[in-house]
């Protein structure tokens, strides 16, 4: 069964039932899967095919689920575009995909009006507002048939692109089908506790990232999905109150916010029975404190636009963690492989290595990839011949099977729950007329989990300050992946043998380890 045909069957199972509510506005589940099926049909007027890219580009709001929905029951490949990129990011990624289409809320579209005109897109749909002279969202929905389309969609078909960066900066799109986010939505079923018609799923993250991973586990049991529009510690803790909501999902950013806010009472948060964390490193003293407010719901799910989910530290583990002196090293684990994912540690041959060696994570998972869109070169530098997922993570088994990982063979940083590759801000600093060399590095940083400190070597004679330089990268690459240290160095960066700037001896002189703090400079 392909997804748009378990969209199908369940919401008819279920079309009298509440699927979607944001504020006052409500959808019943046969109301999105009319409107999804209107989407699809009106983009297929327009002259898309399935298979073809559409691009999205917005916050969350009541309609983003619908979208989401529309394009799996065309056979449309989505691709999500982050609204706090830059347009730069946005076009190329739009470019690389080949998009013919873009989904863009009214908002986005005024930013970057002349920008979206140029990319001579064949449907420019924009969601909204009606002042504009493209395509309205609501007027293509309405006009449209609301039969469900006859479209014949393989497993192996692909359902999105979702962007990952490479080792050069440069995100590359990972391909997902049918079949890779039906196992995504089997694994969820498994690995967490029974979900049921009366959950609520609150949406605090954005729904083109990991808010919408629990969408079909959630729809194929009937349970309704409650959107946030942007995230903040009281409005979370309202909804959870105000609609009892029972299942979300947040980044470690998110739990610390919450936790260390005095004004909130486990009483607030009692409606919750299972939180979902993942997207960054946590500290203890951060999980200690959540599990004081949120009690005994805690769940980590370890897993990558590659591939997930890889791995669960259970709820229970969070309690034997926290109650027995033993068993407390686990608040440090990934957890144990998902019921059918398997995890071994490979050494640099390739080969198995025995538990407390660390090594290279690799995953097979039935939510792995497809490939690496348009380049087969770093598909196979990520998937070996047996279909593990080389994960670029260094790390080690114990005898219990529970993952610790101890780094990254690359060197990106998750902040906020944001993947930020330094590649790609040291070409943003390097191209500033008055920098000659930079390098990025990911220190630890107890709001963002990580974050961005560039070692900036500036030209003879420039006056350059922090706040320039952090203001150069924010208006290039977006604020997420600004700086949030930048150390000046007036002598050159120290090279290897081979004349390559030596991130390991930069490393060295300012920092403790990959993700430690300052040594001095």
């Amino acid at each position: 069964m392909n997804l748009a045909l378990l969209l199908q069957k369940h919401t008819t199972l279920y079309r009298e039932r509440l699927a979607v509510r944001l504020g006052d506005d409500e959808q019943s589940y046969g109301e999105l899967f009319e409107r999804a099926c209107r989407l699809a049909n009106g983009l297929r007027a327009l002259g898309l095919l399935p298979g073809d890219r559409v691009a999205t580009l917005g916050g969350n709001d009541f309609r983003s689920v619908e979208e989401i929905m529309g394009l799996v029951v065309g056979g449309f490949v989505r691709v999500s575009l982050h609204s706090l990129n830059s347009w730069d990011v946005h076009e190329y990624m739009i470019q690389h995909a080949g998009a013919r289409a873009l989904l863009v809320q009214q908002k986005y579209y005024e930013q970057y009006e002349s920008e979206i005109r140029n990319l001579g897109l064949d449907a420019v749909i924009v969601r909204g507002g009606r002042d504009h002279s493209e395509i309205d969202y609501e007027a293509l929905v309405a006009n449209a048939p609301a039969g469900f389309p006859e479209v014949q969609i393989d497993l192996d078909a692909p359902i999105q692109l979702q962007f990952s960066s490479g080792t050069t900066g440069r995100p590359k799109a990972i391909v997902h089908t049918h079949r890779s986010w039906m196992g995504v939505t089997n694994e969820n079923l498994l690995m967490l506790p029974p979900i049921t018609p009366t959950d609520r799923y609150l949406a605090a993250g954005p729904l083109t990232h990991a808010a919408n991973t629990l969408l079909f586990a959630l729809f194929a049991r009937g349970a309704s999905v409650e959107v946030m529009p942007a995230f903040s510690p009281q409005a979370f803790v309202d909804l959870v109150r105000s609609r009892e909501c029972t299942i979300s999902i947040l980044v470690p950013t998110m739990i610390r916010v919450i936790s260390s806010s005095p004004e909130f009472r486990p009483d607030d948060l009692s409606n919750l029975r299972i939180l979902l964390y993942a997207g960054s490193p946590i500290s203890g003293e951060t999980l200690r404190a959540a599990s004081a407010l949120f009690g005994p719901i805690l769940l980590q799910t370890y897993g990558q636009s590659e591939g997930l989910p890889y791995t669960v530290l259970t709820a229970d583990d969070h309690v034997r963690a926290g109650e027995q002196q033993e068993h407390s090293a686990l608040l440090g684990s990934a957890g144990r492989p998902t019921p059918n994912s398997v995890v071994k540690i490979l050494d640099d041959e390739g080969k198995s290595v025995p538990p407390g060696t660390v090594g290279e994570v690799a995953v097979w998972t039935p939510g792995r990839m497809h490939s690496v869109w348009k380049n087969p070169e770093a598909t196979a530098k990520r998937i070996t011949h047996d279909g593990f997922v080389l994960t670029n993570d260094l790390g080690f088994l114990d005898d219990a099977g529970y993952l610790f990982l101890r780094d990254r063979r690359d060197d990106m940083i998750i902040s906020g729950g944001f993947n930020i590759w330094p590649a790609e801000i040291e070409s943003a600093l390097e191209a500033h007329r008055d920098i000659d060399q930079a390098l990025v590095f990911g220190i630890a940083d107890e709001k963002w989990g990580e974050t961005p400190v560039a070692i900036v070597v500036p030209r003879a004679g420039s006056a350059l300050t922090e706040d320039e330089v952090v203001a150069w990268v924010r208006d290039r690459l977006g604020p997420v992946k600004k700086p949030g240290h930048v150390i000046f160095r007036a002598e050159p960066l120290p090279h290897n043998a081979i004349g390559k700037i030596s991130r390991r001896a930069v490393r060295s002189l300012y920092f403790d380890d990959t993700v430690a703090g300052f040594q001095g400079a």
